[in-house]
């Protein structure tokens, strides 16, 4: 039984908790003001012979709507210093009315803090995420920078055995480069404190993607057009992995490109893929 007691007051309390998380400032500001209005007309309405709020240095009885709202916004906020004192059952309603301000006034500057906070750290996760699409821009840009260096020296016909290695490794490369890309654009877009990657640049990725593929079957053409060998079992197992991740990558474009781009991109993606499993094959 008192297990279950317990059980009952976690469930709640989380449900206390998660209520009180979705009043934003202006909300708690709203209901923070009302109290004290509200309060302020008790105690108007609520005067008599007995009960009343004494203005100290008027020496009169406090007949004035304001003067009924001041006294119940400096008993909200506990700063006692507004010359008037309750009397009879109205000390009692001071007191309740102390307690409920405080606390709301506690949780309006929790608020505060909190809004202040979400922005620095908005600000810095906006910060790390563009660090991330420039690092993978720029990985995808290294990637084909080397491939071209690889096309010059077969078009020239001065490779040498390091460099037939190093195609290896940069296709392995690019498998970390699609990796990362389809982390960014796989982010939950149902999930409002999750930052998804927006239209440009994700338009500016799947280009470079394919651009990055068309580099790899050019430099394919070139390696056979001069006998060279280049199709290790290795990097073959890494070209089919790198079409593999460019698949899944593709599947998410729907969500996030217009429909003529995605039409565009996937004809061309389609054209360079058949192309470069042809080679693969060969």
């Amino acid at each position: 039984m008192l297990k279950r007691i317990k059980i009952q007051n976690k469930i709640y309390r989380g449900f206390l908790i998660e209520q009180i998380d979705k009043l934003d400032f202006k909300r708690i500001l709203f209901l923070w003001l009302l109290i004290i209005i509200f309060f302020g007309l008790i105690y108007q309405y609520a005067t008599t012979d007995q009960q009343f709020l004494f203005h100290a240095i008027e020496e009169k009885r406090v007949d004035q709507l304001e003067d009924f709202i001041y006294f119940s916004f400096v008993t909200a906020i506990a700063a006692g210093f507004s010359g008037i004192y309750p009397f009879e059952d109205f000390r009692i309603i001071a007191i309740i009315e102390a307690v409920f301000g405080l606390l709301l006034l506690a949780l309006l500057t929790s608020k505060l803090v909190s809004i202040k906070q979400d922005a620095i750290l908005s600000e810095l996760y906006e910060f790390s995420f563009s660090e991330k699409i420039s690092k993978l821009r720029s990985e995808l840009l290294l990637f084909r920078q080397h491939i071209n260096r690889l096309l010059t020296k077969g078009e020239e016909n001065v490779l040498k055995k390091g460099d037939i290695n190093e195609i290896e490794s940069q296709v392995t490369a690019f498998e970390h480069a699609l990796t990362e890309a389809f982390m960014l654009i796989n982010r939950s877009r149902d999930n409002q404190f999750i930052k998804k990657i927006d239209q440009i640049n994700s338009e500016i990725i799947f280009n470079s993607i394919l651009h990055s593929f068309e580099k790899l079957y050019e430099v394919m053409i070139v390696f056979d057009n001069h006998k060279v060998e280049w199709k290790s079992e290795s990097t073959k197992k890494h070209i089919i992995k790198c079409i593999s991740l460019n698949e899944d990558i593709f599947t998410k474009a729907e969500k996030i490109l217009l429909k003529e781009t995605l039409m565009s991109l996937n004809i061309r993606k389609e054209k360079i893929i058949v192309n470069i499993k042809n080679k693969i094959v060969e």
